[in-house]
C-alpha cells in the first residue's frame, strides 16, 4: 500500500505539471457527474440536446431559436456534442453510437455494451458492463477499441490528465490511469461516491453523506463542504450541484454561497449544463431546469 501511495504522489503532479505546459492547448474533458447521473442533458453553442422521457427516452433538441424538435427514436444516454457529432449510448442495444445535429449519418461505434461514454481527444472511454465494469475506449470513429484496464471501476471520471476512477473492490478508493491505461496510481485511500475531478480537485459524498474535496496531489486533507447529501453530485466551473433531503442545492466549489434551489422533493437524475441545473422528479416524464439563482424554471417538453 505505501508503494502505490509514493506512486501517487509521483504521478499526479507530473500529470498535472503535462496539463499546464501543454499551453491551455489540452481539449477540455467532459462534465463526468453529468455522464455518471444518466447523461440526459447537454449543451452547446446555445442548443439543449436532451433525453424525453416524455416520448420514451428518445433524443430531442430544443435549438437556440426556440425550436424543438426530435433527433432520433433511439433511447439516448450519456448524450455528448462533440465538434459536429452527437455522441450517445443507446439503451435497447447497449452500444454507442454519434449521428449528425439534424439525425442523419447515424453511426454504430464498435460492438461492446458502454456505460458512462466520456469523449475526450479523438477517443471515447467507457466501462464494460459485460467485462466485469473494466475500462475501455474506442475512437470516435468506432475503431481501435482496447481494454485499458481489468479492475472493476465505477464513477469513471476522463479529464485532460488523465482518467480518475473509484474502485469498489478497496472501498472506493480513489484511483488514477493516464489515458493509455498505464500509469495506475492510488490517489485516495477514501470511500468516494459521486466523484467528480475537476481541476485539481476531487469531489465526492463520503461514507457519512458529506459533500467532500481533496487536493489530487495529496498535499492536505479532504475538505468537507456540506452535510446531509443524497445520492447525486455535480461539478462544473465554479459551481456544485447537489441533492440534500431530496431537494436540489448548489454551492461554489469552495462550498461557499450554499443556495436551495427548489422546494421540490424527491430529485433524480442531476445536470449541469450552462448556467443552469436540469433535473427529474421521481416518476417524471418532463425534465426541469432551474437557473443557479433559484428563478427560471421551465419544464422541457
Amino acid at each position: 500500500m505505501l508503494r502505490r501511495i509514493i506512486s501517487a504522489l509521483l504521478c499526479i503532479p507530473a500529470a498535472l505539471a503535462f496539463l499546464a505546459g501543454c499551453g491551455g492547448s489540452a481539449p477540455a474533458g467532459p462534465i463526468s457527474g453529468n455522464i455518471n447521473n444518466g447523461g440526459f442533458v447537454e449543451e452547446s453553442g446555445g442548443d439543449l440536446y436532451f433525453t424525453n422521457f416524455a416520448d420514451e427516452g428518445r433524443l430531442y433538441a430544443v435549438l437556440a431559436d426556440g425550436t424543438q424538435k426530435k433527433i432520433s427514436d433511439d433511447r439516448a444516454y450519456g448524450i455528448q456534442r462533440v465538434g459536429e457529432w452527437i455522441y450517445y449510448k443507446d439503451r435497447n442495444t447497449g452500444s454507442l453510437y454519434r449521428l449528425m445535429p439534424d439525425g442523419s449519418e447515424k453511426q454504430r461505434l464498435g460492438e461492446d455494451a458502454a456505460t458512462f461514454p466520456q469523449v475526450w481527444d479523438g477517443w471515447i472511454y467507457y466501462i464494460n458492463p459485460n467485462d466485469s465494469q473494466a475500462i475501455y475506449r474506442v475512437k470516435t470513429d468506432g475503431t481501435g477499441a482496447e481494454k485499458l484496464h481489468d479492475g472493476i471501476c465505477s464513477y469513471l471520471n476522463v479529464t485532460p490528465q488523465g482518467i480518475y476512477y473509484a474502485n469498489p473492490a478497496e472501498g472506493n478508493s480513489l484511483y488514477f490511469l493516464n489515458h493509455d491505461g498505464t500509469g495506475q496510481a492510488l490517489v485516495l485511500l477514501q470511500f468516494c461516491a459521486q466523484l467528480n475531478v475537476a481541476g485539481s480537485w476531487a469531489y465526492y459524498i463520503d461514507l457519512n453523506g458529506r459533500v467532500c474535496r481533496a487536493p489530487l496531489d495529496g498535499q492536505g486533507e479532504p475538505e468537507p463542504l456540506a452535510e446531509g447529501a443524497g445520492n447525486f453530485l455535480v461539478v462544473a466551473g465554479r459551481r456544485i450541484a447537489f441533492v440534500k433531503d431530496g431537494a436540489v442545492w448548489r454551492m461554489d466549489t469552495d462550498g461557499k454561497n450554499p443556495l436551495k434551489l427548489t422546494e421540490e422533493e424527491n430529485v433524480q437524475n442531476l445536470f449541469i449544463a450552462g448556467d443552469n441545473v436540469y433535473y427529474h422528479s421521481a416518476g417524471a416524464g418532463n425534465l426541469v431546469r432551474v437557473g443557479m439563482d433559484g428563478k427560471g424554471v421551465r419544464e422541457f417538453p
